[in-house]
């Protein structure tokens, strides 16, 4: 597929995404931040993009789609709204910047794959030297050391988190290649020290990811009793993990941040009630598209008065944080602030992606097993991000998670039909 981009010296793709992996962690603001990577893709995709690419590839297009049906309601919602244009521009910007990435990193992909490789060992080292853009000067007075992690566990996400995790998988591919277990055994433990390290969502993704790697190395279909006897263990398996962070957070770091979540909640050792505290934006966004359904409340959804914050604090049982300082209706997730702020067809939208995602699933498997951990990996963080991050990660985590997902899908077909390793 696509000789005339394949004959291309291969040597230029790993170039470009090291700028591209470099650029992650440079930004500059104009108006709107603007990453030195998204400077890349869209100066580049001029030249990798071939006519007839998107309709090539089937999620592409489908994705592509999504997203051109969610700039449509963006537009709608923010003319009915009166929405200020700063606003509108810098909600466009993430399916549109998004969009492009998309295009021109799975162009690398499709004639590069190892292009993945150079991109990760760009982002991590980069960030370990300029630190996650993404969160601007936070932490740039603090030492980087194990005694900043101890005193300030928001430090391990906002400082650690964004260059360890890229080197982690790199790890985990070297470690594939010669044995795939070894590479889950690794996500496995990173998961536990994120986990108790209170980096609960990176945590988690790995966890799944070494979970769902390990069914995948059985050489044989799994009957559905197996299948099930399996995934019952794994979820006590899970689920007892989570208990030991509960009960050594409560016993050893009650002062931590997630800590101060579990004393919160009536039962800490319900994971619902504590993805619901530390997502708890989900507490009031339902009341928000009560009030609005068909058309939302515009980009960056203005809180008048405070009230859905107030609305916030009261469930969450947190401080009271004086409402004149929180300007936005609370919307930590792409699915639910897609219908908060752009209404019912952007919610369609984004529900668009979300199933697309979901029915990539069989095809994660088809991946080389150097690429496997990587490939199941990015699916798991990919939902994560849909249903409680901001829609920011569509500009900046999405093209590299979708553009590996996209590749491995159109390899699976193109190639002999066979069946996962993992019957589901």
């Amino acid at each position: 597929m696509f000789e005339n981009i394949s004959s291309s010296p291969r040597r230029l793709d790993h170039i470009v995404m090291a700028l591209f992996g470099a650029g992650s962690a440079i930004a500059y603001d104009v108006g709107i931040r603007l990453y030195i990577s998204e400077i890349v893709s869209i100066a580049m995709v001029v030249f990798y993009y071939r006519p007839g690419m998107i309709n090539a590839y089937k999620n592409l297009s489908k994705i592509v789609f999504a997203y051109v049906m969610w700039m449509t309601a963006i537009i709608i919602s923010d003319i009915f709204n009166a929405t200020e244009v700063f606003d509108f521009l810098r909600n466009f910007a993430s399916p549109l910047i998004g969009g492009i990435s998309l295009v021109f990193v799975t162009s690398i992909f499709s004639r590069t794959p190892s292009s993945l490789l150079t991109y990760l060992f760009f982002v991590c080292l980069f960030k370990a030297v300029f630190g996650e853009a993404q969160y601007g000067d936070a932490f740039s007075d603090r030492t980087l050391s194990i005694a900043t992690v101890i005193e300030d566990a928001n430090y391990f996400k906002v400082r650690i988190d964004p260059f360890l995790t890229p080197g982690i998988l790199l790890a985990a591919t070297v470690f594939a290649r010669k044995n795939l277990k070894s590479a889950l055994t690794l996500l496995f433990f990173t998961g536990v020290i994120y986990l108790y390290l209170d980096d609960r969502s990176m945590g988690i993704v790995f966890l799944a990811t070494a979970t769902v790697g390990y069914y995948s190395t059985k050489t044989r279909m799994l009957l559905k009793r197996e299948l099930f006897l399996r995934a019952f263990v794994s979820v006590i398996f899970l689920y007892a993990t989570y208990a030991s962070y509960v009960y050594y957070t409560l016993q050893y770091n009650v002062d931590g941040h997630g800590g101060k979540q579990l004393t919160r909640i009536d039962n800490p050792y319900n994971p619902t009630q504590l993805l619901f505290q530390g997502r708890s934006e989900w507490l009031v966004m339902p009341d928000a598209i009560a009030e609005r359904p068909f058309f939302g409340w515009g980009s960056w959804a203005q809180d008048t008065g405070g009230r859905f914050n107030d609305l916030l604090l009261s469930r969450t049982q947190e401080q009271v944080i004086p409402s004149e300082s929180l300007n936005y209706i609370p919307s930590h997730s792409l699915l639910g602030s897609a219908w908060v702020w752009s209404g019912i067809l952007g919610f369609f939208a984004v529900a668009r992606l979300l199933l697309i995602i979901i029915g990539m699933w069989r095809e994660l498997f088809s991946a080389a097993p150097k690429y496997l951990p990587i490939a199941i990996f990015f699916y798991f963080n990919v939902l994560w991000d849909l249903l409680f991050s901001p829609p920011q990660q569509v500009r900046l985590a999405f093209p590299i998670l979708l553009g590996l997902l996209i590749v491995v899908g159109e390899r699976s077909r193109q190639s002999q039909p066979a069946k996962s390793k993992v019957k589901m």
